[in-house]
C-alpha cells in the first residue's frame, strides 16, 4: 500500500470576513448627480426662415373618400342588423396588404438631471449627434413633447451650425392634440359645444377638455360619430337631389347598392377594390349627363340669342 502525503502551504492568505450590511426597506440605490454643463441661454433668437414644400396627395385624398362613402353606405344599408364595424375597424379590415419591416429598439442611457431644465435638453441633443455620427446618418429625427420641443428648437436656432442636421419635430399624439384642440376652438360656438352634451355622447363636466382637445379617446370619438351624422344627412341630400334631376343615374345608383349591400355582409380588400369600380362608373355616367345638360342649355341659349 503507497501512501502519498502533501505538505500544508503556509502562504496561504486566511479568508477575511464579508461586511455585514445593515438589512432596510429601502428599494432603490442612490446615484451620484449627474453635473452637465450650464447651458447660457442668452438672447433669443426667432427661427430662421422655412422653406416650404410642396406635397400632393390627390390619389390618397381621394381613395380615403371613396372608402368613407363605401362605409357610410354600407352603415345605412345595414340599420337594422348592423354588420359593418365602426369607421376604424372598417379601415383596418379593408386595407392594404403592405409588408412592413421591423425596428430595432434600443434604449440609450438615462440622464439623471431633471429634463425640464435647458442643459438637459442641451445634453440630449448633443447625444444625439454622436449617435448620428456612430451610425453614419446623414440627418437625425429628434421627436420631443410640445414642451420641450419648446426648449430644443430654441437651443437649435441659437446654434444652427451645430445642429445643422439636427431635425426637431412634435411627436405624432401632441400633433393629433393639437389639431383636436384646433377644431374645437373654431367650431366650439357654432353648435359643437351643444352638440356634445344635448346628444348624450359627451357628459357636460367633459366639454371643455373635449374642446382643447386635452381628452385624446373622447374627442377622437366624439368626431368620428359627428363626421358619420353628417355622412348621412350628405348622402340623404344628395338621393333627393338625384330623384329630381337623373332619374337614370338613380337606377345606376340601385344596382351600386346591391353591391354594396353584398359587400357589407362580407367586408375584405378585394370586395373594396370591386364596389369601388362601380362607384367610379356610377359618378362617370352622372359627370357626362350633367356636362351634355350643360352643353345643351349653353347650345339654346346662343341659338335663341
Amino acid at each position: 500500500m503507497t501512501l502519498l502525503y502533501r505538505k500544508k502551504p503556509t502562504d496561504l492568505v486566511p479568508v477575511q470576513p464579508k461586511p455585514t450590511v445593515a438589512r432596510t426597506k429601502k428599494r432603490s440605490i442612490d446615484v451620484p448627480p449627474l453635473i452637465l454643463p450650464t447651458n447660457n441661454a442668452g438672447q433669443r433668437v426667432g427661427p430662421p426662415m422655412s422653406k416650404t414644400a410642396e406635397v400632393v396627395a390627390d390619389v390618397e385624398t381621394q381613395l380615403a373618400r371613396q372608402k368613407n362613402l363605401v362605409w357610410i353606405l354600407g352603415r345605412m344599408l345595414q340599420d337594422k342588423d348592423q354588420s359593418v364595424s365602426s369607421w376604424t375597424s372598417f379601415n383596418i379590415e379593408t386595407r392594404e396588404e403592405v409588408a412592413f419591416t421591423p425596428d430595432n429598439v434600443g434604449y440609450l442611457p438615462t440622464i439623471n438631471a431633471p429634463v425640464t431644465q435647458m442643459s438637459t435638453v442641451n445634453e440630449v441633443l448633443k447625444q444625439s449627434l454622436i449617435i448620428q455620427q456612430s451610425l453614419g446618418m446623414r440627418n437625425i429625427l429628434g421627436v420631443f413633447d410640445k414642451a420641450l420641443y419648446a426648449k430644443a428648437v430654441e437651443i437649435t436656432w441659437k446654434h444652427p451650425d451645430q445642429f445643422s442636421n439636427t431635425i426637431i419635430i412634435v411627436g405624432a399624439f401632441h400633433t393629433v392634440c393639437t389639431l383636436l384642440a384646433t377644431i374645437g376652438k373654431r367650431f366650439e360656438d357654432a353648435g359643437l359645444r351643444d352638440l356634445c352634451v344635448e346628444s348624450g355622447v359627451i357628459a357636460q363636466g367633459s366639454v371643455v377638455g373635449i374642446m382643447d382637445g386635452r381628452k385624446y379617446s373622447q374627442t377622437v370619438r366624439l368626431h368620428k360619430l359627428v363626421y358619420e351624422a353628417l355622412l348621412r344627412f350628405n348622402w340623404k341630400g344628395y338621393v333627393s337631389w338625384l330623384k329630381t334631376t337623373n332619374i337614370d343615374g338613380m337606377k345606376h345608383l340601385e344596382v351600386s347598392l346591391r353591391v354594396t349591400d353584398i359587400f357589407a355582409k362580407d367586408i375584405s380588400q378585394n370586395g373594396l377594390r370591386q364596389i369601388l369600380k362601380n362607384l367610379f362608373a356610377h359618378a362617370a355616367s352622372i359627370s357626362s349627363r350633367n356636362t351634355l345638360r350643360c352643353s345643351d342649355a349653353a347650345v339654346d341659349s346662343q341659338n335663341s340669342g
